[in-house]
């Protein structure tokens, strides 16, 4: 396995990741990070 930094290409697929688990958690609602404008910007957070 190779592990690596977050890159640019990776935002869109984590972000759907991350909403489906959301969706499955019944958390695709305002308050949560499904209305967070940065969810699809991870290179914000390195």
């Amino acid at each position: 396995m190779i592990i690596r930094e977050i890159a640019e290409k990776d935002n869109e697929q984590v972000e759907y990741l991350i909403r489906i688990c959301l969706v499955e958690f019944g958390a695709n609602k305002p308050g949560t990070a499904w209305t967070d404008p940065s969810l699809g910007n991870f290179l914000l957070f390195v």
